[in-house]
């Protein structure tokens, strides 16, 4: 008895997530605006660094520097070279990375969900425009 249990709890289990997923999925469609908040990690999977690896790189922790510090104005003003170095890299690193399938993924939501929905209000709005 004990297969055909975990057999039974497994289906189960998989019918709920798929329920899940499926009324996640409802809800997405409809919702006005899809705010996604993530962590490091989501843009680590690319190969971009995170604030702990910023702070590693020999470059800046030779020097005691963090990514808070690199970040500051007023580090701006104290080693402008450094700083704009450090923010040239930082664009050079995210316009070379290559998105994984998490990017493709909310891409594609914004594409199906959301695009559709700013033509819709953008036609609206031209058309009140065109009534004053």
């Amino acid at each position: 008895t004990t297969p055909l249990v975990k057999g039974v709890f497994r289906f189960s289990m998989a019918r709920t997530l798929s329920s899940q997923a499926q009324q996640s999925a409802k809800l997405i469609s409809e919702a006005d605006f899809l705010l996604i908040i993530t962590g490091a990690g989501f843009s680590a999977e690319s190969g971009l660094p995170t604030y702990a690896d910023i702070a590693s790189d020999p470059v800046y922790s030779t020097r005691f520097l963090d990514y808070q510090t690199l970040c500051s104005p007023a580090f701006a003003s104290e080693d402008p070279s450094t700083f704009f170095g450090f923010w040239a890299d930082c664009f050079n690193r995210y316009r070379d990375a290559e998105p994984h399938e998490g990017y493709k993924m909310i891409h594609q939501w914004h594409q199906t969900f959301v695009q559709p929905k700013m033509q819709h209000q953008n036609a609206f709005l031209q058309a009140i425009q065109t009534q004053h």
